[in-house]
């Protein structure tokens, strides 16, 4: 603890017992990637970094950003990985590469339609900034003269977000807006890159009452070393690291991580450009501040935790504060859960019905991979009853197990597969021993989201659904031995034969 006199808060850090070097996270840095930069975060010990790819960009542009970034990871595969969780940023530490989260600092990429949330999500981005300074459609800035807090729009956002598992950032927005944002949220949500109003008076800096506020959801505020909002380039690391100690005391450690908000190799132009976007035709100039001679690059962190441990930082308040806590909030959010839920909301997965070949074998799966709960239901001669039952009694192999979302669980009812008739329909790709499942849906894509949340992890998504004419359709799993595959298949229309539209492969669910 720090000088021996710190807040019982301080031992709640977290353990992380597999990680055996520090990990060291960045909330936020908004870099010109050159090779330079790569190198710079390397020779800091970064473990992973949350880099922005866009801010006022439109759905177009921003899918240019991301395109340049999967580029980017295939150049440079032997030291960056895009991370989607958790799970990801321990891989890439343990295989000594940086992790990179991608984010938004602006709901611009967005425009008017939160369903372009899905689409980003698939392609990786994991934080989503609510707003840069200004107003839009979702909510006011931190610049602006009246913050209407978040819009009814905003809230659609936020809720879209949380089913995803994408984590909310209020840095840049308004102090009204930000604590809307903090109850319409399911999840904790963050402030990437911010320091207290009380250290430097900036309407960018965040007021005593947010940070409680984040804390108390289990939320992490990270603190930028962005000399604007530090006081200047004059601050002196012992300054700063005052800072952040008396920051932990005040929310506790657990809520207190790093956010640089780095910004190499941009030009003025571009500052002019980042900080207008194209709302103001005749911006004035402007020039990137000079950073501090202790802090302006991210070779420069190690410094950084010596200032830490220099002002009372022990070992495992420093391991929470350079990492651990902005893991801890990764995990509980990239899983597209809230947090008070331990599983999809049923809106999200609907009822399915599975057409099964061997039941003892399905029921493993669903219960040992998936983690259901089953609720028997007995099996009679072309109808069922209500009556529970255990699987032992269920003497029929094909039947039906019908899924229904909870918010304290979810279900496998096992009904009578009343159409006999469609029993062979997918027997083509059955294999011996495996549990052949054909399932209907009314949402494919939000299927896809359900199963990858629960462990079945796809190596590529589905892309050929027709979500605009036809969300429903028919899944067929084929549970082999070694392996999980999955076709995707259009809902037959009366008197019509089931069409296949595209076929995937899963991992097995280790």
């Amino acid at each position: 603890m720090l000088g021996g006199t710190r807040s019982p808060r301080w031992r709640s850090w977290p353990k992380w017992s597999d990680v055996s070097e520090l990990l060291l996270i960045d909330g936020c840095e908004i870099n010109n990637w050159t090779p330079r930069v790569l190198d710079e975060l390397i020779a800091g010990g970064v473990s992973a970094v949350q880099a922005t790819c866009a801010v006022w960009e439109d759905a177009r542009r921003t899918l240019d950003g991301l395109m340049d970034w999967r580029q980017r990871f295939a150049r440079h595969s032997d030291r960056l990985v895009l991370a989607r969780s958790s799970a990801d940023v321990l891989a890439a530490q343990q295989n000594g590469k940086v992790a990179v989260v991608l984010g938004f600092q602006n709901t611009a990429p967005i425009e008017d339609d939160p369903r372009l949330l899905d689409v980003y999500h698939e392609l990786g981005v994991r934080v989503v900034q609510l707003t840069y300074n200004t107003q839009n459609a979702v909510a006011s800035g931190c610049l602006e003269p009246s913050d209407t807090g978040l819009s009814t729009f905003g809230r659609r956002v936020v809720a879209r977000m949380n089913a995803l598992g994408m984590l909310v950032d209020c840095s840049h927005v308004g102090d009204r807006s930000t604590r809307d944002a903090i109850d319409a949220s399911a999840n904790a949500i963050a402030l990437t890159h911010t320091n207290p109003r009380w250290f430097c008076d900036h309407p960018r800096n965040t007021p005593d009452d947010i940070l409680a506020a984040v804390a108390e959801r289990d939320g992490v505020v990270g603190v930028t070393t962005y000399p604007n909002f530090i006081g200047g380039p004059n601050v002196s690391l012992g300054q700063f690291c005052d800072m952040v100690a008396r920051l932990a005391d005040q929310i506790g450690v657990d809520h207190v991580a790093l956010g640089s908000d780095l910004s190499r190799e941009w030009s003025d132009a571009d500052l002019v450009l980042l900080r207008n976007g194209r709302l103001n035709p005749d911006p004035e100039a402007a020039s990137w501040p000079r950073w501090q001679d202790w802090f302006s690059t991210a070779s420069d962190f190690p410094a950084l935790l010596d200032g830490l441990r220099a002002v009372g930082f022990d070992e495992p308040a420093l391991t929470a504060v350079a990492g651990e806590n902005w893991l801890r909030l990764f995990e509980t959010v990239f899983t597209g859960e809230p947090a008070d839920s331990g599983t999809a909301p049923e809106s999200a997965i609907g009822h399915a019905g599975y057409t099964v070949s061997n039941l003892d074998s399905a029921i493993r799966f669903f219960t040992d991979n998936l983690g259901f709960v089953v609720r028997h239901r007995q099996i009679q001669d072309n109808a069922y009853t209500r009556e529970t039952v255990g699987v032992e009694d269920a003497v029929v192999d094909n039947a039906i197990l019908v899924p229904a979302g909870q918010r304290d669980g979810c279900e496998l009812q096992l009904l009578q597969y009343l159409v006999p008739a469609q029993a062979g329909v997918f027997s083509g790709v059955s294999q011996p021993g495996s549990a052949h499942l054909a399932l209907e849906v009314t949402d494919l894509l939000e299927l896809y989201r359900f199963s990858s949340a629960r462990g079945v992890r796809f190596i590529s998504p589905p892309n050929r659904i027709d979500s605009g004419r036809n969300r429903g359709g028919f899944i067929a799993y084929a549970v082999g031995p070694d392996d999980l595959r999955v076709e995707l298949v259009q809902r037959p229309r009366p008197g019509s034969t089931i069409n296949t539209i595209g076929r995937q492969d899963l991992e097995a669910p280790r």
